[in-house]
């Protein structure tokens, strides 16, 4: 929980053998995190990476495309997030904050890496409407999320017991 992890920021910061690790700056992070979104940077940390796409409705006469569904992955489900649909905000304030980096000029190239989520009932459901359209269709832009710099020091001081 978020006060767990407060508690164990300070009582991080006061031990002179790990206090080198408690940035000033994480008492504010940690005031700007939902409880879901501290479920999400710890999964994320365990995984190492996080796959998401765009799902994009595009000119079939190369007219461009807009998107539809951003940051669309697995995560809030596969963090156990009370609020599921909001992902997508979590994923950006993760970002904004500076723990996580969403590198939206790669993709991962391991093979079914992204068949979960462009599976997904709901996922598939965009894909067929947008497909039924005459002048456009379905694309997904596909990039990742990992921990950042800044996040792994975060996640060492405020979230990782000391007893680990």
């Amino acid at each position: 929980s978020l006060a767990e992890m407060y508690a164990n920021l300070l009582a991080t910061s006061m031990d002179k053998d790990t206090a080198k690790l408690a940035h000033p700056g994480f008492v504010e992070i940690i005031r700007n995190l939902s409880g879901d979104e501290a479920k999400i940077l710890s999964y994320t940390a365990a995984a190492l990476v996080l796959p998401i796409v765009d799902i994009r409705k595009e000119s079939t006469e190369g007219k461009g495309g807009v998107t539809v569904s951003p940051f669309v992955s697995t995560v809030g489900h596969d963090a156990g997030c009370e609020h599921r649909d909001l992902s997508p905000s979590y994923l950006k304030n993760l970002e904004r904050l500076g723990l996580i980096d969403i590198h939206r000029d790669m993709h991962l190239t391991a093979p079914g890496v992204y068949d979960r989520i462009l599976n997904d009932p709901p996922v598939k459901k965009i894909e067929t409407e947008l497909n039924t359209l005459e002048t456009h269709k379905a694309e997904f832009k596909k990039y990742f999320a990992e921990i950042s710099q800044l996040g792994n020091l975060f996640i060492n001081a405020c979230v990782t017991s000391k007893e680990t």
